[in-house]
């Protein structure tokens, strides 16, 4: 993790601003923004104190945010001159134990589905299930809120997000408002993890022939043939065939998943 220190930037600029334009360097710890203060006064500096996990091995001395140019210090210490100089800032991607040993970063994936993931636990020591039962596309902030709970302090290598057509929530007999919603979730996954690969899962078929069960597995069918494309186009986002995984010649072989 990378202790990052922003000077000269003003005061009454959002703190979300900031994370939003520093995201670019790497992910940002949630809750890591803090502000600095005139020593033994409530007055601010102009300073901002961000960690960054899986930071760019190069940070600039200088840089932007929006119209304000700010300077940047990375490591554990900010330098004790702030004269300006045309040298770079190196970022340590390590942590640091209170022994002062150097501690690498644990690397995880991470899983964020509804009930049917929840029973899977927790299946590998590099896995983190952020799943959460009755979660869907529509609330899927919340799902995404909880991952990130979970992976504070971890580095995170690949996102996986499986929710099916019973997660769509009232839309799941459209397609296309399930495609914007899944649009939006993978946007906010890649938003909250820059540097990780996403997985789109499809979405498996249910049993039946009925009027009930016909219109969400045709939707389902429509959607898969929009996670493929979206796969496709999108860097670092990989699709997921659920289908070979759980069926076998129309026949679903693993009763885990409905």
């Amino acid at each position: 993790m990378t202790h990052v220190t922003i000077k000269d930037a003003p005061y009454e600029l959002d703190d979300r601003y900031v994370v939003a334009q520093m995201i670019r360097f790497g992910q940002i710890v949630p809750g890591s923004v803090k502000r600095g203060y005139i020593k033994a006064t409530d007055i601010e500096n102009g300073a901002r104190y961000v960690d960054i996990l899986n930071c760019e091995p190069v940070l600039p001395l200088r840089t932007s945010l929006g119209r304000f140019e700010v300077r940047l210090f990375a490591g554990r210490q900010e330098p004790k001159s702030d004269a300006h100089s045309d040298s770079h800032s190196v970022c340590d991607n390590d942590t640091f134990s209170e022994s002062g040993e150097n501690d690498t970063v644990a690397t995880v994936n991470v899983l964020i589905g509804a009930s049917s993931c929840t029973r899977l636990g927790e299946t590998d020591d590099n896995l983190i299930n952020a799943s959460k039962s009755g979660a869907n596309f529509e609330c899927f902030t919340q799902s995404l809120d909880l991952s990130i709970q979970k992976t504070d302090s971890h580095k995170v290598d690949r996102v996986a997000i499986c929710l099916g057509t019973n997660d769509i929530g009232k839309h799941k007999d459209d397609s296309e408002q399930i495609n914007l919603l899944m649009t939006k979730a993978e946007a906010q996954v890649k938003s909250a993890y820059p540097a990780s690969h996403v997985g789109l899962c499809s979405i498996l078929s249910h049993k039946g022939k009925s009027a009930q069960i016909n219109r969400p597995n045709q939707s389902a069918t429509n959607v898969k043939k929009f996670i493929r494309k979206l796969c496709a186009r999108e860097d670092k986002v990989d699709y997921i065939d659920l289908d070979k995984l759980f069926n076998r010649n129309g026949t679903i072989i693993r009763s885990m998943f409905d």
